[in-house]
């Protein structure tokens, strides 16, 4: 399985755990080429950030990144950006929590909708017959 020797493959969930964290005592450690090329993100997303919306990159950084990680990275923490990041997910939450209800009344008024594009199982889809004919 994607070169792992197959005697390195943990056999349980409590063998997992205890690899993983020896993988990161062993990895995950500060350095100054990850705080810089971690500034470099945030500056980055900072400044393609709408107004007024600066600091909630670092705080969704903060929010998906284990605190010690965070600060191995230099990522700035602060109650603001925490704050705005959680409203930012639980605004995210809310529409996505709209949207699946409007799929599901999209589906019912709409049965000939193609079924790969409903749900989260959107795998299956098929290439409609004609479509793109020069690409076969």
């Amino acid at each position: 399985m994607l070169g792992v020797r197959p005697e390195m493959i943990p056999d349980s969930l409590e063998t997992a755990a205890e690899l993983k964290e020896t993988i990161s005592r062993r990895q995950f450690a500060p350095s100054d080429e990850g705080r810089e090329m971690t500034q470099a993100l945030i500056e980055m997303l900072e400044k393609n950030s709408p107004p007024l919306l600066e600091s909630i990159p670092t705080g969704l950084m903060r929010l998906f990144i284990q605190a010690e990680i965070a600060d191995y990275l230099g990522i700035p923490s602060g109650r603001l950006q925490d704050e705005m990041a959680s409203m930012v997910v639980g605004f995210a939450k809310f529409v996505d929590r709209d949207l699946e209800g409007i799929t599901l009344a999209s589906d019912a008024l709409s049965p000939s909708y193609p079924e790969s594009h409903r749900g989260n199982d959107r795998a299956g889809g098929r290439k409609p017959a004609g479509l793109f004919p020069l690409a076969d």
